[in-house]
């Protein structure tokens, strides 16, 4: 399966096309992971979905099945994150080097204990950028893009938070 998509970056830089592997939208990522939560061969991914607070009412569109967004606080969560983003640079190591990863689209916090009264936007930059390090020592060289979203930019002091967690080198 890499090897086809190798095949599939080498093909689309012959016609000058640079393709670049992302994550979509993190919250997004967690729409397909409710139907396992139940899966006794998989007990952390229960603690990967976020836990919803009682008194928020989300639109029923994105909060598909009562499940949207993610713990970014659960290891279970940051153990995805690693893999994905490792899988990602393991595409593009010998390529141009540069991955991406959007934040989530819609507000969604996680009402856990941990997460709770924190910002979600900087818990998701906190938690890519310490998967994107872990895939760098790997892959020296690699470039990372954390794309904004309308739910990050809403408000100014949200853009401002995500911002000031953006260390040298890594693009927006």
């Amino acid at each position: 399966r890499a090897d086809a998509i190798s095949n599939a970056m080498i093909a689309a830089e012959s016609q000058g096309i640079r393709e670049v592997p992302y994550l979509y939208h993190l919250a997004v990522l967690a729409r397909p992971l409710w139907g396992f939560q139940d899966q006794t061969n998989l007990p952390g991914l229960r603690t990967v979905i976020r836990t919803p607070d009682p008194g928020t009412n989300l639109n029923p569109y994105l909060n598909f099945r009562g499940v949207y967004g993610l713990c970014l606080s659960s290891p279970a969560t940051q153990a995805l994150l690693d893999g994905w983003i490792l899988a990602m640079a393991d595409l593009v190591r010998d390529r141009h080097r540069v991955i991406e990863v959007w934040l989530s689209e819609e507000p969604a916090p996680c009402a856990c204990p941990v997460c709770r009264g924190q910002n979600q936007y900087v818990l998701e930059t906190r938690a890519v950028l310490r998967a994107y390090e872990r895939a760098a020592q790997r892959h020296p060289g690699t470039v990372l893009r954390i794309g904004t979203s309308q739910g990050s930019y809403r408000a100014a002091e949200e853009n401002r938070l995500v911002l000031a967690e953006m260390p040298p080198g890594v693009g927006l």
